[in-house]
């Protein structure tokens, strides 16, 4: 875990940095890093970045991660959210009275380490050498949630990036295919569409509505989307059809997914009825 002197030589660092930098918009998004509340919270608690209170709020509504679990947290770099994680499963074992669970995080970048956590630094998740080092570490060969907050390094241009997160998204169905235990739940974040995934198999069809967030269920795959902008909804719901189900929908000769889709165009930002 990062310690509160590092944390502080990170501060500092960003001070200095908004003083030397000649980009106007370096200094605006250093000005903005320094004013905001999760930035500092994140400090206070030792976080490793403000993405771990996305997590809590997400966790707090949802129980997503009980003790015990056993977690994969997909492009976990820094780390913030494999922290969280840690605590909400108790894979470091802090309360004797609780179930173990267990923590493996997977980022194309190096990974600090972390008590309670299990890294694999310089591995890509979609490459199926990771997945079988992802099954040695994972007790039963299997987890509890996949937790996804990738995101690929944005090109500039805006549609195509909004295509690739994506794909990038999508992606983890084969990982979950794999390694998600029936009853499991996939959880991905996309920092501009603000969407998540879930993947709960064998859940009975329903509508819920809880604060701002959308929930869709679909039979089909056994899909659940949480949709945080509905606005967005129909769009990424074209794109999911388009890059990752279509295969599923013939092997499984099941049109429940077109039958959502063609009633869905109903669909308010109050509900969903499936």
């Amino acid at each position: 875990m990062w310690s509160a002197s590092l944390q502080r030589r990170c501060l500092h660092s960003s001070l200095c940095l908004m003083k030397k930098s000649k980009s106007p918009a370096e200094q605006r998004w250093l000005t903005r890093q320094l004013k905001d509340p999760y930035v500092k919270a994140s400090r206070a608690q030792n976080f490793r970045c403000r993405s771990a209170f996305k997590l809590l709020e997400m966790d707090d509504k949802f129980r997503l991660l009980q003790p015990g679990d056993s977690v994969v947290d997909c492009g976990a770099a820094p780390g913030a959210w494999s922290q969280v994680a840690v605590q909400r499963v108790n894979s470091a074992g802090t309360d004797p009275e609780l179930p173990r669970g267990t923590v493996v995080g997977v980022d194309l970048l190096n990974i600090p380490p972390l008590d309670g956590a299990h890294f694999l630094s310089s591995h890509d998740v979609t490459e199926p050498a990771t997945h079988g080092k992802l099954l040695e570490l994972l007790p039963s060969g299997r987890a509890h949630v996949i937790l996804s907050d990738m995101a690929p390094n944005a090109s500039g241009f805006r549609e195509m990036d909004h295509e690739r997160l994506t794909v990038m998204c999508l992606s983890l169905i084969d990982l979950a295919e794999k390694v998600l235990q029936p009853g499991g739940s996939l959880v991905s974040w996309r920092r501009r569409c603000a969407h998540g995934l879930s993947f709960r198999p064998r859940v009975h069809p329903a509508h819920h509505k809880c604060s701002d967030l959308l929930f869709i269920r679909v039979v089909c795959c056994d899909i659940v989307v949480i949709v945080c902008d509905a606005s967005e909804y129909m769009h990424y719901i074209s794109n999911l059809f388009t890059y990752g189900v279509d295969h599923i929908i013939r092997n499984q000769h099941d049109n429940s997914i077109n039958d959502y889709v063609a009633g869905a165009k109903n669909t308010t930002r109050d509900h969903v009825t499936v």
